[in-house]
């Protein structure tokens, strides 16, 4: 499959127009993680402060496990398997193609940002805006799919395997929405009380980075 998706991506490269690679560079720098971290950013100062905490700490733990699973899968990028697949604009991401980061932050970021501000937590629910973001949502997706495969960062299986696994997550962030965001209420507030909650999510995620050095040093 990687070779048959090779030729595809060969075929493409020499076909594209500069201004589609442009719009495709942009499309990627957009969606990267440091610009979906600071629209969480953004979205704490300028919405609901307590929805965009509980958005970044889930994808900030949905990062982690994408990068654990990348540690595990090892599964190579297009341009590393055939030397005349050429990336743009130094796109040489040096990190394992799947699960892939720009396809999680799309799928479950601004999913779950699009659920919760205008579907969830609001007195009336707009349908046509709901089904309109969606819609755009998507269309960005399919996008920044081409993207990943017209510059040789990823394989389409490889991209779809991500999107999977993010509308699993996004699932299961819904379905534990009322524990998840209690416990938010607990540890995002600066109370006497929620000192032990701010030590439990401390523990938490040291706990975290010590189980990625190991499965680290494992893979060097």
């Amino acid at each position: 499959m990687q070779d048959y998706e090779n030729g595809i991506i060969l075929d493409l490269q020499k076909k594209a127009p500069d201004w589609l690679k442009w719009a495709a560079y942009i499309v990627l720098t957009i969606t990267d993680t440091p610009c979906t971290l600071l629209a969480g950013i953004l979205l704490f100062l300028a919405s609901d402060s307590l929805i965009a905490f509980k958005t970044v700490l889930l994808q900030c733990l949905g990062l982690y496990l994408i990068v654990f699973m990348k540690l595990l899968y090892e599964s190579p990028r297009p341009f590393w398997t055939k030397g005349d697949i050429e990336t743009y604009h130094h796109l040489c991401d040096i990190d394992f193609a799947s699960p892939s980061a720009h396809m999680f932050n799309l799928t479950f970021f601004w999913g779950y940002v699009i659920f919760m501000y205008f579907q969830k937590y609001t007195l009336v629910i707009n349908t046509n805006l709901v089904i309109g973001l969606f819609a755009i949502l998507i269309i960005v997706s399919g996008f920044t799919m081409y993207s990943h495969f017209l510059f040789g960062l990823s394989y389409l299986y490889q991209s779809f395997i991500t999107i999977l696994y993010a509308i699993m997550y996004f699932i299961i962030c819904v379905n534990f929405d009322t524990y998840i965001l209690t416990m938010c209420e607990k540890v995002g507030f600066i109370l006497r009380s929620s000192r032990k909650y701010k030590f439990y999510l401390l523990f938490f995620c040291m706990g975290l980075f010590i189980v990625g050095l190991i499965v680290l040093e494992s893979n060097l």
